[in-house]
């Protein structure tokens, strides 16, 4: 009798930590299709939520106060938010500012904010890009809403950051480039000419560009061919009539209007400049 219980205890024990198993395993795969709500778009900041000062909060310590977050500045202009990697960062401001986050359930650990060091003439962005950078770190709470996770592209949702001090962003999102089309990007350097060529078509006019290759050392290796791409296959990047330019891509598949594969380029970042004599 005593080893039938025996058996029995073992077999229950055995039979709660599979369970147990289970059930992490599935808060795990829950707490990962969250965070890739994070990573699946643009946060556009639409709104700002001050808190609502309270007799307790004016009569906080001296200590309290010191570590009060800053005043925001006059004018929040809207800026966007990017989550990849365990990587943040700020665009739509003077300098693009970037630091770690990590998150928990329903908490958000965000480290210091790091800036580019380019300075503006508008005093107003540069208050705001320094209250940014500044509360960044104090966000302690997020939650998406409003995401179809079997259709995030076609999804509009929102995104709730709660501070330490009672303070609320909501962002709105827009899909990213990996979300839109359902693809990881392969980067791609790409020598744009500044002159717009006609198509082979003759109806509209096309970008000269040609794809560069470098190694490991960052050192060039190869040039291809000169080529037309439509206007529209190339998104985010400006022509300077002055300038021929090599810049970061990432690319994309597309099917084109008759069910044709074509690439798409997105404008990564611009990495060198070559004027026209």
């Amino acid at each position: 009798m005593k080893r039938a219980l025996l058996g029995m205890a073992i077999v229950s024990a055995f039979a709660l930590t599979a369970c147990s198993s289970q059930v992490e395993k599935k808060d795990q795969a829950m707490d990962q299709a969250d965070q890739k709500l994070l990573t699946s778009y643009v946060w556009h900041l639409d709104r700002v939520s001050q808190p609502k000062a309270t007799q307790e909060s004016a009569a906080s310590t001296a200590a309290e106060q010191s570590e009060a977050l800053p005043t925001p500045p006059a004018e929040m202009r809207p800026f966007d938010i990017s989550f990849d990697q365990e990587r943040v960062s700020v665009q739509g401001l003077c300098n693009q500012l970037g630091g770690s986050y990590q998150v928990d359930g329903d908490e958000i650990t965000i480290s210091q904010m790091m800036s580019t060091r380019k300075l503006c003439s508008d005093e107003a962005l540069m208050a705001l890009e320094n209250f940014v950078g500044q509360v960044m770190p104090a966000a302690e709470k997020w939650q998406v809403e409003g995401a179809d996770q079997a259709q995030l592209a076609q999804s509009t949702p929102t995104l709730d950051l709660l501070f330490t001090n009672g303070m609320r962003w909501q962002l709105e999102g827009t899909p990213t480039a990996e979300t839109k089309y359902g693809q990881e990007a392969v980067i791609e350097f790409l020598q744009v000419d500044p002159q717009l060529q006609q198509c082979t078509d003759g109806q509209e006019a096309c970008l000269k560009v040609r794809k560069l290759a470098y190694d490991d050392q960052g050192i060039h290796t190869e040039t291809g061919p000169w080529q037309l791409i439509n206007k529209d296959q190339l998104e985010g990047y400006e022509l300077d009539p002055n300038y021929r330019n090599i810049i970061r891509v990432k690319r994309f598949t597309e099917q084109g209007a008759e069910g044709q594969e074509r690439p798409i380029y997105i404008h990564d970042m611009t990495v060198e400049t070559q004027p026209i004599d």
